[in-house]
């Protein structure tokens, strides 16, 4: 039987060995993802000699795909139809398909939590015609403002809790409707754009309060005037890919959210070969933004149900 327990930086490193065992990886089983994510889905895991399960208590109770190596695929059918709900979310591919192999399990499709890969090289470089407006924004930022690119550590962390509280405000404002020319990464919904919003100021402020002790954490900032106008975190805890979890930018400076993009992406992380920008959870803006930048594969994610009484 699983035994489930809080999610701790003291078992950090013993989680990334199995994470990095992992067939195939999803920006949802980062450390950093799942530790920030902690308090909002009332997230527990449980470690077993292969395996590390994830399991979910609220809104619903349910489990994650299990973390580890996957070779013992009888063990995680058993623990499936065992569970309480007899389901399990946010499956990748790889192992969404061997379980489909099994008679009593049931697989859907979750396209609304595949994630977005991009190479990095094209959004740094912005080349093409498919490129041309995200390069003209960008251009226009530097035309327009003499902006200053720092790394974040921990001498900027109350600033930029300072941003997001009036990132947080001036999205309230102008919800639904954006400036068509502005993408945002960060429109995200749980329910409603306001309830993720809020969400997502939860998940950055555990981030923040514990940014010198998350393993593989890196981020960028702009400055205007010395006053912050946009900023990314990222982990580097994924092998070649990147993984981007946050991005906020000031909507009355034009070009932001695009000139913090490649502006991190120009500086750091150059050692690896793609970027993954999340999901779109199903917002329809989100998912344009994100496809507009032109992604070169997903991460496909199912859920499974085993149909045993």
């Amino acid at each position: 039987m699983l035994k489930f327990e809080p999610i701790t930086l003291e078992k950090q490193k013993k989680y990334l060995k199995y994470f990095d065992m992992m067939p195939e990886k999803s920006a949802d089983y980062t450390f950093i993802n799942l530790f920030g994510l902690k308090d909002i889905y009332s997230l527990k895991w449980a470690f077993t000699d292969e395996l590390v399960w994830i399991e979910q208590l609220s809104p619903y109770k349910i489990l994650w795909s299990p973390v580890g190596n996957w070779d013992k695929l009888d063990c995680i059918s058993n623990c499936l139809c065992e569970s309480d709900t007899k389901s399990i979310i946010r499956i990748p591919k790889m192992l969404a398909m061997e379980l489909e192999k099994n008679k009593d399990i049931s697989i859907t499709e979750m396209r609304d939590e595949w994630e977005y890969v991009y190479d990095r090289e094209a959004l740094v470089n912005l080349s093409g015609k498919k490129y041309h407006k995200k390069k003209n924004l960008c251009n226009q930022f530097d035309n327009l403002y003499n902006a200053e690119y720092h790394r974040i550590d921990i001498s900027w962390i109350d600033r930029l809790r300072e941003f997001e509280i009036k990132w947080y405000e001036n999205e309230m404002k102008n919800t639904p409707e954006h400036d068509k020319d502005e993408e945002s990464f960060d429109s995200k919904k749980i329910i409603s754009h306001e309830v993720r919003a809020e969400a997502d100021m939860v998940m950055i402020n555990t981030i923040f309060d514990n940014w010198q002790d998350i393993i593989g954490i890196q981020g960028g900032l702009l400055t205007v005037d010395d006053k912050v106008v946009a900023y990314t975190v990222a982990c580097g805890t994924m092998g070649d890919t990147f993984v981007v979890h946050t991005e906020r930018a000031d909507r009355e400076h034009k070009g932001a959210y695009q000139a913090i993009n490649r502006t991190f992406l120009r500086n750091d992380g150059g050692q690896y070969n793609f970027i993954n920008r999340e999901q779109d959870v199903g917002d329809e803006g989100l998912r344009k933004a994100k496809m507009s930048y032109n992604p070169i594969k997903f991460i496909e994610k199912y859920s499974a149900y085993c149909n045993l009484k």
